[in-house]
């Protein structure tokens, strides 16, 4: 059952969202599939039954942010707002959790960089356009590497999404603080973020402000009325029929439809490659919203809503919760260091040997997580929370 401030269905929820992000990270390994999908799909492992993951794994980053205010709304909301906590001990709270594995990590990819220039006279760019240089080991080093002051992805990519969780942190304190933060001004902020993100599909950061608003408007929500005798029925009916109509949507291509439509008319009016443009563009930006405005935030409250129900299947699955974020900044310098010592012929084989290779990669990397996780992560939370908060 739900204690406190943990919700143990959120956990679980956390553990496949993350788990999905390394699948879709796999595409690393196998040569021009980022272009092109359909014709290197094949060897990619278990792509008939992983195929929509291998698309759209991506999405999963926009949940977390969406969990993430919730999660932080639901802990911290009242206290940020009665200023029973400073910004300082809010700070040094968020900074124990996130900064340890993350320069960890940071070093141990300058380390395997010293190493494979030393054996070869090169530096391995893991994914391919990654920097590896002074300029945005800084930009690391101060969990900057997504404030728009980078020339492209660098050191261990994944982390672009925490540094954009930094600022959102930021945002949520100042908000919260100076003003209680309205529904209103948690909508405008959301709306605000999403312009940004439909604008320029690369703002990261109008990506995390719109979800993370949409957490936090969620968490709202629920303290308003998750009391009330109908609250549980009406999450699942939300559920079950947000999905209904999104899922057939997805499915039938409603999105792609709509932004054909109007890149045919676009093109009528300006030119063939303007209406390429515009469709490209729409059909990001619809399947986008059906997915994190409808699915994802109906999901989430049918998970707090029906935490009395599954809290048996929950259970088990929340330990994984609380390794989600180590799987996260691990999984690429795995990779990585797999690459380097095992040569990319194996590290992406095709096949049954690739499939092997893959499920063997996912188990070494849940070992790792939950001896990072409590051998690394939490003696060192505990040690700079003992010091400095």
């Amino acid at each position: 059952m739900a204690s406190g401030h943990h919700i143990r269905t959120l956990d679980a929820a956390r553990s496949i969202a993350a788990l999905a992000v390394v699948c879709y990270h796999w595409r690393n390994l196998q040569p021009s599939s980022w272009v092109d999908l359909d014709r290197f799909g094949g060897g990619l492992p278990f792509f008939s039954v992983l195929r929509p993951i291998y698309r759209n794994g991506w999405i999963g980053v926009d949940f977390f942010f969406i969990l993430s205010g919730f999660v932080m709304f639901m802990v911290y909301h009242s206290q940020v707002a009665d200023r029973t906590i400073s910004a300082a001990r809010f700070a040094v709270l968020r900074f124990s959790r996130l900064y340890p594995l993350h320069f960890a990590m940071l070093m141990a990819l300058v380390a395997m960089q010293a190493f494979h220039s030393l054996k070869t006279g090169g530096i391995l760019h893991f994914p391919k356009d990654n920097y590896y240089d002074t300029y945005h080991f800084v930009l690391q080093l101060f969990f900057a590497s997504n404030w728009g002051l980078q020339r492209g992805p660098s050191f261990n990519d994944p982390v672009w999404s925490v540094s954009i969780e930094v600022l959102l942190y930021g945002v949520f304190f100042m908000l919260l603080a100076r003003t209680r933060a309205s529904t209103a001004m948690m909508v405008g902020l959301s709306i605000f973020g999403f312009v940004l993100y439909a604008g320029n599909l690369g703002n990261a950061f109008g990506r995390g402000l719109f979800c993370f608003f949409i957490g936090c408007l969620l968490c709202r929500f629920w303290f308003a009325y998750r009391d009330r005798p109908w609250f549980q029925c009406a999450a699942i009916a939300l559920f079950a029929g947000t999905w209904s109509v999104a899922g057939a949507a997805l499915l039938l291509n409603a999105d792609g439809y709509l932004a054909g439509l109007a890149g045919h008319q676009a093109a009528g009016m300006a030119s063939p490659q303007i209406g390429a443009k515009v469709t490209e563009r729409l059909d990001r930006v619809l399947f986008y919203l059906l997915v994190v405005v409808m699915l994802f935030p109906s999901l989430l409250l049918a998970l707090v809503a029906s935490e009395g129900w599954l809290w048996r299947v929950s259970r088990p699955l929340s330990a994984f919760g609380n390794v989600s974020y180590s799987s996260y900044l691990l999984h690429l310098p795995l990779m990585m260091l797999g690459q380097m010592l095992l040569g990319p012929d194996v590290v992406g084989a095709n096949g049954v040997r690739g499939e092997l290779v893959f499920i063997s990669f996912f188990v070494l990397l849940l070992i790792l997580s939950f001896a990072s996780f409590a051998f690394f992560e939490k003696p060192l939370q505990r040690i700079i929370r003992a010091r400095l908060a």
